[in-house]
């Protein structure tokens, strides 16, 4: 497909990569999550078979795939962020030494959680340890490993007015 034939096809589907974005929900980033779409919009239209049907389902399903793997993606990453997004923004540039009391800290804390809810802390935040690995290192389920985050995570949010108390993390102003 040919530059031209492109930009008269993005301009062609450029309402409904809009009409994907407001149906997904994404607010922000918006013009990145665009350039997402029009990257589809040009993979989906250079492997299209326009002698099996209308390519018009298919290049919304391509686009509206890529827009949920990204968005997908992102959650992932700030999911995996969660525990160190409490802490100042210093903590995330914080030398060796700084990091040590971050983790110190976090485990202090942890008293509240449950042994396998340690490991995984362990394992996962400072081991940089997949879910996958900690569950052959402790010879049980991926299954199992997943629940032990996800009480974890459920506890640390039930107990965050502690580390707000101890000034560990800031409160959110708006």
């Amino acid at each position: 497909m040919k530059e031209k034939e492109f930009e008269e096809l993005l301009g062609e589907y450029t309402p409904m990569i809009y009409h994907l974005i407001k149906k997904l929900h994404i607010y922000q980033n918006q013009q990145d999550f665009f350039y997402i779409a029009s990257e589809a919009l040009w993979q989906a239209s250079l492997s299209a078979d326009k002698e099996k049907g209308s390519v018009h389902s298919y290049y919304y399903n391509c686009m509206k795939g890529k827009l949920l793997n990204e968005l997908t993606s992102q959650r992932k990453y700030y999911e995996k962020c969660i525990i160190s997004s409490d802490f100042p923004e210093e903590a995330a540039e914080c030398s060796e030494y700084e990091d040590t009391i971050v983790k110190n800290t976090i485990m202090s804390f942890s008293g509240f959680l449950t042994d396998n809810q340690q490991k995984w802390l362990k394992g996962y935040c400072y081991e940089g340890l997949t879910l996958k690995q900690i569950a052959n290192r402790e010879k049980t389920t991926l299954a199992s490993v997943k629940n032990w985050r996800k009480g974890a995570l459920a506890a640390f949010h039930k107990n965050v007015h502690r580390l707000h108390v101890y000034g560990l993390i800031k409160a959110k102003t708006e």
